[in-house]
């Protein structure tokens, strides 16, 4: 599997805190391709916006 820099992914999003919501939303991989023999990556879960102070998630 090649996981890039800017590729979009749907990511089970299981472990949560608080009031968070459990579901597969898609991410964006942000972690730079020279890390890309790294197990880990660096996401940020992308979301809906309806209007200012309300968000909706995928």
């Amino acid at each position: 599997m090649n996981i890039q820099r800017n590729d979009i992914w749907l990511v089970s999003l299981d472990l949560t805190i608080g009031a968070e919501i459990r579901k597969t939303r898609p991410v964006v991989v942000v972690s730079a391709d020279a890390l890309g023999l790294l197990p880990i990556k660096l996401v940020a879960p992308c979301y809906v916006v309806d209007r200012p102070g309300n968000r909706r998630g995928y």
